[in-house]
């Protein structure tokens, strides 16, 4: 917080007791900005610091003013998100003081079979927000208190089913009228993460001399530092791998227009994507999955999904690596083309077993002999 110039702001209540605001800025003319923008929405009724306030003003002044000082941006994105996904759906509109331990359940169950991960950062989140709640006495009492998760899982990521998979591929063919040359501007940016494993910010950084259209190669050497459009190298040295084309992905590669200068996927000037555009793509790529997967449509807005909405890119990258496990590649040399510093990680992927591989097992064992065992003849 050293780093950051606080300014104060004394408002009333309505029970009539004084409440100091506090306002950070980066500089003293921000905090000052700040500061003033916070008292003209007290003078004219816009900020509202009682037990009436509703859990969607409290989110909000909890992030700006709790959060986003001590957090780095893409931190607090994230923390946004899921706020906005997770809670306020259910307690958006509802009152501070009427919040109740069984409205914090009601969030908490519909996060049952999510990563334990995701579910820790909820808990900790939403807990710290009506902790603050009642240091501004907003509150009398914390619901979240004695309220557990239900079950979750190790790794909230997974494979795409072979119906999403089939999806996905179809999708990577779709004839799109609104797009130049008909497909999706971004279908092969998704592509190379399904078919090489790439992880998203070593996509945004691959240009033409990266690609070895001789050999059939990736070459992985950068990498976006994120929510920049920075090129740095890799996380770690692990992340330094060459990485084979499968053949119907170099047909793809082979086909798109390239100078070895050029990154792959451009954006403004040349440079590398933006975090957002690759969130954007992402999201206008998936929802045509959806709706190829029978999504209802109405005013061309989904109001029925088909899909799982929270398939993310990362999924992709999950699937070629369990396509490795499935194919018997050694684990050495999966923790190579994966990038991991850590070969337990790829243990991780390595100890899960698909439908796949156990067909292959069933396969193996519920076999029928090609020969009829003879009988031994005992001589007497």
């Amino acid at each position: 917080m050293a780093d950051y110039v606080i300014k104060t702001l004394s408002v009333t209540l309505n029970n009539g007791s004084k409440k100091q605001i506090k306002i950070y800025g980066k500089t003293e003319e921000e905090a000052t900005e700040k500061r003033n923008k916070k008292k003209w929405e007290y003078d004219n009724g816009l900020l509202v610091l009682n037990s009436n306030t509703l859990f969607r003003q409290w989110a909000n002044e909890w992030l700006i003013y709790y959060k986003k000082p001590d957090v780095s941006n893409k931190t607090y994105k994230d923390i946004e998100g899921r706020i906005n996904k997770h809670f306020m759906p259910t307690l958006g509109n509802m009152k501070m003081c009427d919040i109740r331990s069984i409205h914090i359940k009601k969030c908490y169950d519909k996060l049952e079979g999510k990563s334990i991960s995701l579910q820790n950062k909820c808990r900790s989140e939403i807990n710290n927000l009506f902790v603050t709640a009642l240091i501004n006495d907003l509150i009398n009492k914390n619901p979240c208190v004695g309220v557990k998760m239900p079950y979750g899982t190790e790794d909230g990521r997974r494979s795409l089913t072979p119906e999403e998979k089939e999806i996905f591929f179809k999708t990577l063919d779709t004839n799109v009228e609104c797009y130049d040359n008909n497909k999706h501007p971004f279908g092969n940016f998704f592509a190379i993460m399904i078919g090489c494993g790439l992880r998203p910010g070593e996509v945004r950084a691959l240009t033409w001399a990266n690609i070895d259209m001789i050999k059939k190669n990736i070459n992985v050497i950068n990498a976006v530092e994120p929510d920049t459009i920075n090129v740095k190298d890799t996380k770690t040295k692990a992340g330094h791998r060459t990485i084979p084309i499968p053949n119907w992905l170099y047909d793809r590669l082979k086909s798109m227009q390239h100078n070895d200068l050029s990154f792959v996927f451009k954006g403004a000037n040349g440079k590398p994507i933006t975090e957002k555009r690759y969130e954007r793509a992402w999201d206008s790529f998936n929802r045509l999955m959806d709706i190829n997967a029978g999504a209802k449509l109405y005013r061309n807005k989904v109001i029925i999904h088909a899909i799982d909405q929270d398939i993310t890119p990362y999924y992709l990258r999950h699937t070629y690596a369990t396509g490795l496990v499935e194919a018997d590649v050694n684990i050495k040399t999966a923790q190579y083309l994966l990038g991991h510093k850590d070969i337990k990680m790829t243990l991780k992927i390595y100890s899960h077993v698909t439908d796949k591989m156990l067909d292959d097992a069933r396969n193996k064992i519920n076999y029928t002999p090609d020969k009829k065992v003879k009988k031994l003849r005992i001589k007497r």
